[in-house]
């Protein structure tokens, strides 16, 4: 294919054919503490990083836009609202890190806030068809998951990594063949490269005091080119025995799983040796971190207060009078009732 906009910018994940081989850059890692899964009502939709114990990282458009009272309808070009989601909108939930999933999982915790850029734009909105723009949110969850947490890439590391063009990993649970499943983690490996690196000039893009907002990687693997990536999917970096957070995929273009393993696609002499991934970085995005982690503070604060008022409700002691013919007793406690045969004056 010819023309970029036939190359399918997909918002939705990528992967190998039946026909390819995976090797060590393609691997299941089921129990990976780097990766969650991102649902509604069915299996896993989305992919984020649980980088502390009440927040996830991922895509904006992975957000909650859908209303509960019609879910078919269109959340194409619907602002994304940051703060506590209303009951309006349809529940959204993080699964467990790194686990196996299966359509309607009980391993998950709900979401009850999310924060993302107000100049997001959903992909195709504005110009051309390309990737979302300032396509990265911040969820925070109701109850907390286990985790040691990660610390986030600086613009310094970012631009030095993508200058230098070294090799990252991202972890996703997209379908890694054509009508495969998407219920096992997986690593996949790529290339950091630079927004001039791109085919068509997309600088228009990124916010040009901060350059590296938006990076992409060429997928490592030309057999199985970004096997797993989903929306959402964190990518990282390992140095010196630490896992460091880079930022969430957001678009992928070339041969993915929703092209058959027949397509040209395949094996165009371009494409089947540069299939890519865009991603937005966290570094990129201060103030919408900021914003939700003072949302986190302040939550917590409320439900430390609450659980104190309920404990010292609970603690109070009262005094009751019972009577008996004309013996009367008084009983004293928190939950005071009267002795067999008494009863309450």
């Amino acid at each position: 294919m010819k023309k970029f906009s036939q190359l399918i910018l997909s918002l939705v994940l990528l992967a190998g054919n039946d026909f390819a081989v995976a090797n060590e850059k393609d691997k299941i890692v089921i129990g990976d503490q780097r990766v969650v899964g991102i649902s509604h009502r069915h299996g896993v939709y989305c992919g984020g990083a649980l980088v502390a114990p009440r927040i996830v990282y991922t895509a904006a458009h992975c957000v909650a836009r859908q209303p509960k009272a019609d879910f078919n309808s269109s959340t194409f070009g619907v602002p994304i609202t940051s703060g506590l989601i209303p009951n309006s909108i349809e529940d959204t939930y993080v699964t467990l890190p790194g686990i196996e999933v299966l359509n309607n999982t009980s391993q998950k915790v709900k979401v009850i806030a999310q924060f993302a850029s107000p100049e997001y734009k959903d992909s195709c909105q504005v110009r051309k068809c390309h990737p979302s723009t300032y396509d990265f949110a911040v969820l925070i969850l109701e109850t907390a998951i286990p985790t040691t947490g990660f610390r986030i890439a600086s613009r310094s590391e970012v631009s030095n990594w993508v200058d230098n063009q070294i090799e990252v990993f991202g972890i996703g649970y997209g379908w890694r063949k054509w009508q495969g499943t998407q219920d096992k983690p997986g690593m996949y490996f790529a290339t950091l490269r630079s927004i001039p690196n791109k085919v068509q000039d997309f600088s228009d893009l990124n916010d040009p005091n901060n350059p590296y907002m938006h990076i992409q990687g060429k997928c490592a693997s030309v057999a199985m080119p970004c096997a797993g990536v989903i929306s959402g999917s964190p990518l990282w970096v390992e140095k010196g025995g630490e896992s460091i957070y880079i930022g969430a995929a957001s678009a992928v273009s070339g041969p993915f799983a929703k092209i058959e393993p027949t397509s040209l696609l395949w094996t165009d002499p371009f494409w089947s040796a540069n299939a890519q991934v865009e991603y937005y970085t966290a570094q990129a995005f201060p103030e919408v971190i900021a914003q939700a982690n003072k949302f986190l503070a302040d939550q917590i604060a409320l439900e430390t207060a609450n659980k104190k008022a309920t404990t010292k409700k609970g603690s109070l002691k009262t005094t009751i009078t019972c009577i008996k013919n004309k013996q009367t007793q008084k009983v004293t406690g928190t939950n005071p009732k009267c002795p067999v045969g008494y009863k309450k004056k």
